[in-house]
């Protein structure tokens, strides 16, 4: 694998990553830089806040329009979980990278999954309130929509903000993400299940959420996404090249 920074160039573990031993470590990764971290969740959490706010006070639409936002200090997470991940140093100014490197799919991906989730969850809503065969297969087949979408957004923002990886184009990233869930759909599923009920859990909590779950969630996803990635492409024989292409 020929990377622009062979410092940065990842050892491919023999087996893959496991979800225990990537929570693991991402705890481990969290203890030693919650000060980092932990205020990018609070702008989180803060911005989440206003989010649900006008959800519950103006409509969904408008809710809508402003969860996008929500992906500028996620990517800043994840940019610094891919780091702690390669065993890299993490700075603050780090968390400018994916503004800096990745603004324009940074945008694209976070209108693009805020529409998606918002068709999606609207589907499931009206096949629900519809009933009948006709209701039931669209709630169905939203609801498998959401999952798909869910484990696409679990490996898509690992691998747009890794260091290693920021000479990929986003088509590439695209394309490597969907080749995971292809290889490891079962894997991927649980680790999405995880992510759901950690989220979940933490929202119930609020204090959680806005402080400290966000950051260990990407940790988390980091840990598990990026050696899967480096396994993958190992195997299939991909080369990375600093012009972004991607070639077997």
């Amino acid at each position: 694998m020929a990377l622009a920074d062979d410092s940065l160039e990842p050892e491919v573990s023999v087996r893959p990553p496991s979800l225990f031993g990537s929570m693991r470590a991402a705890l481990s990764d969290f203890f030693y830089n919650s000060w980092r971290l932990v205020p990018l969740n609070i702008l989180w959490g803060l911005w989440f806040i206003v989010v649900v706010g006008t959800w519950s006070s103006v409509n969904l639409i408008v809710a809508a329009v402003l969860v996008p936002v929500l992906a500028t200090p996620l990517a800043a997470l994840a940019r610094m979980a891919g780091l702690a991940t390669r065993g890299e140093s993490i700075g603050i100014s780090d968390a400018l990278d994916p503004l800096r490197r990745r603004l324009r799919p940074l945008v694209v991906s976070a209108i693009a999954f805020t529409v998606a989730m918002v068709i999606l969850v609207v589907n499931v809503v009206t096949g629900l309130a519809v009933g009948g065969l006709i209701g039931v297969a669209l709630a169905t087949a939203s609801a498998w929509g959401l999952l798909i979408l869910g484990g696409f957004a679990v490996t898509w923002w690992p691998l747009l903000t890794d260091p290693v990886r920021d000479h990929l184009s986003a088509p590439n990233i695209a394309r490597l993400c969907a080749l995971l869930l292809l290889a490891h759909p079962l894997r991927f599923g649980v680790l999405i299940v995880v992510v759901a009920v950690i989220m979940l859990a933490s929202t119930i909590l609020f204090a959680a959420v806005i402080t400290i779950s966000v950051a260990y969630v990407t940790l988390v996803a980091a840990h598990y996404v990026l050696p899967a990635a480096d396994r993958l492409e190992e195997r299939l024989g991909l080369r990375m090249h600093v012009t972004g292409e991607t070639e077997a």
